[in-house]
C-alpha cells in the first residue's frame, strides 16, 4: 500500500525536521517533546494511521502502528536509564488520548491530546444558504423542477455547508 502525502514517513527521516517544541496538527500528526536532563524525548503520533515513533536526541528508538486503546514503547538511553512511553485512548469518538513518559517506572511527564471541533458555519454563511434555498424554491415554482433535482440541490447544499465550516484542530495539554 502506498503511503499518503500526509503519512509523514519521509518527513520523519530528516532529523532537521523534528520540532523543538510540542505541536499538534490533525493531518501532520502530533509532536510531544520532553527534555529530561541531557535526553530530549521526541514522540510523533499520527492522527490518521495510528503510527507512533519515539526518538531520543533525534535518534529513532521505537516505531509501531497502534490500532488499540493502549500501547507502549520501551527503550533505554546511552547510560542504561530505562524509559517507557504509554499511550492510552480515552475516547475514540471525542478524539482524546494521553501519553505518559516514565523513567525507571516513575511518571515524569503526561500529555493530554484532544480534538477540538470547529464551528459549523457563521451567520453570514447561513443567510447565504437560506437565500439560495429560497431562490431555488422560486425557480422550482416557475420551471416545475422534478423531485430528484430538488433532492440533488439539497444534497449539494448540505455538502457546501460541510465544506464551509471551520475545521477542528488537535490540542495538547502538558
Amino acid at each position: 500500500m502506498e503511503t499518503s502525502k500526509f503519512e509523514i514517513a519521509d518527513y520523519l527521516d530528516s532529523k532537521e525536521m523534528i520540532p523543538k517544541k510540542t505541536q499538534a496538527s490533525l493531518r501532520k500528526g502530533n509532536w510531544l517533546i520532553h527534555k529530561d536532563g541531557k535526553n530530549v524525548i521526541q514522540i510523533w503520533t499520527s492522527n490518521l494511521s495510528g503510527k507512533e515513533k519515539v526518538f531520543v536526541n533525534n535518534d529513532l528508538v521505537s516505531e509501531k502502528r497502534n490500532l488499540k486503546k493502549e500501547a507502549f514503547h520501551e527503550f533505554s538511553d546511552e547510560k542504561g536509564v530505562k524509559y517507557k512511553v504509554l499511550f492510552k485512548t480515552i475516547s475514540i469518538s471525542k478524539g482524546s488520548s494521553t501519553c505518559r513518559i516514565l523513567r525507571n517506572e516513575d511518571t515524569i511527564k503526561t500529555f493530554s491530546i484532544k480534538y477540538v471541533s470547529g464551528k459549523m458555519i457563521n451567520l453570514n454563511q447561513l443567510l447565504i444558504f437560506i437565500f439560495s434555498f429560497l431562490i431555488f424554491i422560486i425557480i422550482n415554482r416557475i420551471f416545475e423542477i422534478s423531485a430528484l433535482q430538488g433532492k440533488i440541490y439539497f444534497a449539494v447544499l448540505v455538502v457546501l455547508i460541510f465544506i464551509a465550516r471551520k475545521p477542528g484542530k488537535m490540542m495538547i495539554e502538558e
